[in-house]
C-alpha cells in the first residue's frame, strides 16, 4: 500500500480535507476566526512557493506539509458549514420566533411525489411574513401537502406560500433505529410541515421551465412507453428502477427479494448503470470521429449526454461519482492521455465532496466508492490468480472476481448500516449482472423504435421475460438455506478495525 501512497499523492489531499469536514460535522460550531487562519495559510504556502530560497532547501520540506494540510483541514471545515446554512443569522432555525408563523414563502425545489394522502416535495423558505412584514429568510422544509387537484400539478421550481407549523424532525426513540433526522439533515433540511389543503396558494408556476422539471417529465413519458406496452407491475417497477432511477412503484416484497439476496445494487442507478450507457454512447457516436474536430465533439456529446442520463436518474451520489469519474476518462482519452484510474477516483470524489460535503455521510457514497476501490485494487490479483480454458469459464471467472472484489470492500459498511449480510451473493451477481446489462440494452431499445409501435412491443416482450427471470431468479436465491445473515450489530470502532 505504500508504493500506491507514494504513487497517488491526491490520497495525502483528500484525507486532510475529509477530516474536516467530519470535523465541522462533528462539532456544529461556525468559528470566525478559522476563515482568518485558512486565508493566512494559503498566502503563506503561495509565498513560499515562489521563494526559490525555502523551495530550495530540503530541510524546509516539513513546512510545506504542516501549511499544506492544515489549510485543507480549514478548508474542508469551512466548506462545510457555508453549505450547511444553518449558522448563518437569517436561516429560519436561528430567525423564525415563533413555530407557526403568519405564512412562509418558498420555492419547490424536489420533483413532488405522492405518497399515499399527501404530495411530499422540499422546499426553500425565501421568506415569512410576521405582523403583515415580509421577513427575508432562508432554510430548507419537507413539506407534505394534503393530496388534491391543485397538490398534484404541482412542479419542481413553483412558488407558494403556505400557513402551517414548522415541525424541528426529532431523532429516534431507540439507538439503534433508522434516523430520519440525521437523513434530513444530511440534505440540509431540519424542519417539517404539513399543509392542509385550504392553507396553501401557489403564487407562481416557474415549474414547466426548469431543467430538472423536463428531465421529470421526460423520465414519466419513458415509464408512459413501458406502460404503453402493457408490461406487468411487478416488471414495469423493475425496469423503471433499473433503467431510470425510479424506485417509486417497487413494493416491500420485491426490495426485500432484492436486498436479502445481494441484488439490490442493480435496482439503484449507479456506476454499472453508466458505464452501459457510456458503451452504448461510445458505439453510437463513433461516426463522429472521421470528422474535423471529430475526436473532441465526440468527446462532449458523450460528457453532455452522460450528465443528462445522470440528470434523468435523479442525481443519487454512485451516479453522480461514476459520471463525474467518466467525464474525467473522455477527457483523457480525447486528449491522447493516460488517466490512471486511481487518481481519477480522487479527483472525482474530491470534485464533489467540495460542491456538497455532506456527501461524506451518505451511505450510498460511501458504499460506491469502497466498491470501486476494491474493484481496481483487488479484482486483478484476483483475476490473474487463476487461468480458465474457456471463453465461458473466463467470463464467469471475471465475474465472480467482480463481485468478490466489492463485497469485500463494502461489507464492513454494509453490516454496519444494514445489520446483515448476503451469503448468496456469488450467486445472485452471477444472474443479476448479465441480466440487468441486457435488461438495460433492451429498455434503450424499446424507447428507440417507440415511434414504430409494433417493433417496440416486440422488444418489450422480450425485456418483459428478462425482468420475470431476473425477479424469479431473485426470489429463488432468497428462498435458499442460510441465505442472509440478520441482526448483525457492529461498532463504528469494529467497522474501522474491519
Amino acid at each position: 500500500m505504500m508504493n500506491y501512497w507514494n504513487r497517488f499523492p491526491l490520497f495525502r489531499m483528500i484525507i486532510p480535507f475529509v477530516f474536516g469536514i467530519l470535523l465541522a460535522n462533528g462539532l456544529q460550531q461556525d468559528y470566525p476566526g478559522l476563515k482568518w487562519l485558512a486565508l493566512v495559510l494559503l498566502i503563506f504556502g503561495i509565498a513560499f512557493t515562489f521563494s526559490k530560497k525555502v523551495v530550495t532547501k530540503y530541510k524546509n520540506r516539513w513546512f510545506y506539509g504542516v501549511v499544506f494540510n492544515l489549510f485543507l483541514i480549514l478548508a474542508g471545515y469551512q466548506i462545510t458549514i457555508l453549505d450547511s446554512e444553518r449558522f448563518a443569522h437569517s436561516h429560519i432555525l436561528n430567525s423564525i420566533q415563533s413555530e407557526s408563523p403568519e405564512a412562509i414563502l418558498g420555492e419547490i425545489i424536489s420533483p413532488p411525489s405522492i405518497k399515499g394522502k399527501w404530495v411530499q416535495a422540499d422546499l426553500e423558505v425565501l421568506g415569512y411574513y410576521e405582523k403583515e412584514r415580509l421577513i427575508p429568510a432562508k432554510g430548507r422544509v419537507r413539506v407534505k401537502i394534503e393530496a388534491g387537484e391543485n397538490a398534484a400539478r404541482l412542479a419542481y421550481g413553483d412558488r407558494i406560500i403556505f400557513s402551517s407549523r414548522l415541525n424541528v424532525v426529532e431523532g429516534p426513540l431507540n439507538p439503534e433505529e433508522f434516523s430520519y433526522k440525521n437523513y434530513l439533515a444530511l440534505q440540509s433540511i431540519y424542519h417539517q410541515a404539513f399543509i392542509k389543503e385550504g392553507n396553501w396558494k401557489l403564487l407562481e408556476a416557474r415549474g414547466d421551465n426548469s431543467i430538472i422539471a423536463y428531465s421529470s417529465s421526460l423520465r414519466t413519458q419513458l415509464i408512459g412507453i413501458f406502460k404503453k406496452n402493457d408490461m406487468g407491475e411487478k416488471e414495469l417497477a423493475v425496469a423503471s428502477a433499473l433503467i431510470l432511477g425510479d424506485k417509486s412503484q417497487l413494493d416491500t416484497d420485491l426490495k426485500s427479494d432484492y436486498s436479502k439476496s445481494g441484488a439490490m445494487h442493480v435496482l439503484a442507478v449507479s456506476g454499472l448503470h453508466v458505464g452501459i450507457i457510456y458503451l452504448v454512447l461510445n458505439w453510437l457516436l463513433g461516426f463522429i470521429t472521421r470528422l474535423k474536430n471529430g475526436v473532441v465533439i465526440k468527446a462532449t456529446l458523450i460528457i453532455l449526454l452522460l450528465w443528462f442520463y445522470a440528470l434523468l436518474t435523479g442525481m443519487s451520489p454512485s451516479v453522480m461519482r461514476a459520471t463525474t469519474m467518466l467525464s474525467f476518462l473522455v477527457i483523457g482519452k480525447a486528449m491522447n492521455q493516460h488517466t490512471d484510474v486511481y487518481n481519477t477516483l480522487v479527483v472525482s470524489a474530491f470534485l464533489l465532496l467540495a460542491i456538497d460535503p455532506s456527501l461524506i455521510l451518505s451511505v450510498g457514497f460511501q458504499l460506491s466508492y469502497l466498491a470501486v476501490f476494491g474493484i481496481v485494487y483487488l479484482y486483478p490479483k484476483f483475476y490473474h490468480s487463476w487461468e480458465s480454458s474457456t471463453w465461458i469459464m473466463d467470463k464467469i471467472w471475471a465475474l465472480t472476481c467482480v463481485s468478490l472484489a466489492a463485497q469485500l470492500a463494502t461489507f464492513p459498511l454494509s453490516l454496519y448500516y444494514f445489520h446483515q449480510f448476503p451469503n448468496w451473493f456469488l450467486l445472485s451477481n452471477l444472474i443479476v449482472i448479465p441480466l440487468a446489462t441486457a435488461i438495460i440494452y433492451l429498455g434503450i431499445l424499446v424507447f428507440v423504435t417507440s415511434p414504430v409501435q409494433a417493433l417496440s412491443l416486440v422488444i418489450t416482450k422480450g425485456m418483459i421475460l428478462a425482468v420475470g427471470f431476473l425477479n424469479d431468479s431473485v426470489s429463488m436465491v432468497r428462498s435458499l438455506p442460510w441465505s442472509t445473515v440478520e441482526d448483525v450489530s457492529i461498532s463504528a470502532l469494529e467497522t474501522l478495525g474491519l
